[in-house]
């Protein structure tokens, strides 16, 4: 599932933005999380992660100082707060905060797709349309 390794790539990063010192920024993180999913990362899919886990992705639009121009321009700074999602006690046995945020994100996923099943039916029908789809299920 694409989602959950751009989520995977995410939280890895920014563990080790963190580790390294740096901030969590959009264009820190970017490269990262391409390089461990071998996919392009856009703002699109982060606002898609967002979407699912609202409470516990946090975005602030700041201004990073531009090292070649000593300009001022915009990025973003993404966090992942593990805490704010409501766990049951057993999460901390379980594996933590980066296990429980899977779980979570896998579950809600599953439900946003079985309540929007005709988005998925036109996605199937745009694929054989474009003939990229054969024998695949969604």
């Amino acid at each position: 599932m694409l989602k959950s390794e751009f989520l995977n790539g995410l939280d890895t990063s920014i563990r080790l933005l963190r580790l390294r010192g740096l901030k969590p920024s959009f264009s820190n993180i970017c490269p990262q999380v391409e390089c461990l999913t071998d996919r392009r990362f856009t703002c699109g899919h982060l606002a898609q992660l967002k979407f699912v886990l609202p409470e516990v992705i946090e975005i602030k639009k700041v201004l990073v100082k531009d090292e070649r121009t000593s300009c001022l321009k915009p990025d973003l700074h993404v966090t992942i707060n593990v805490d704010a999602l409501e766990s049951d006690g057993k999460a901390k046995s379980e594996g933590g905060g980066s296990m429980n945020l899977r779980k979570t994100f896998r579950k809600r996923l599953a439900d946003i797709s079985k309540s929007h099943p005709e988005d998925l039916k036109d996605l199937r029908h745009d694929f054989e349309r474009a003939g990229t789809l054969k024998d695949a299920r969604i």
